[in-house]
């Protein structure tokens, strides 16, 4: 099903048609004027790392083999990094505001 986007999945802001500068060029995007965010009509699967434990990221065997496989990913396909909206990171940061979690304890069925 398809449907024409009219107003901002983030903030309820009217979309606008607005020119950008992006890697090909200047491109006209549905966009919201109040936070930035980009209706994109060709969606592209992608993935997003933040890497915020430096000390404990060493430990893990697998860190190292991941960062690889993105930096090699990148360097084939620049075109496919973007900035991450800062509105969609503190949208995110709110959801798990006051959330505690054992990150070295094993996981339940719940989980």
């Amino acid at each position: 099903m398809s449907h024409a986007f009219k107003f901002c999945p983030q903030c309820a802001t009217p979309l606008s048609l607005i020119s950008q500068l992006e890697d090909g060029g200047d491109k006209v995007r549905l966009r919201c004027t109040a936070c930035d965010y980009t209706h994109w009509n060709n969606p592209t699967p992608v993935l997003v790392v933040r890497v915020e434990s430096d000390a404990e990221a060493q430990e893990d065997p697998a860190l190292e083999p991941f960062l690889e496989l993105l930096r090699l990913d990148m360097s084939k396909h620049p075109r496919r990094i973007a900035r991450f909206p800062s509105t969609l990171f503190k949208k995110a940061r709110s959801l798990v505001k006051g959330v505690k979690a054992d990150l070295d304890g094993p996981l339940t069925g719940e989980d």
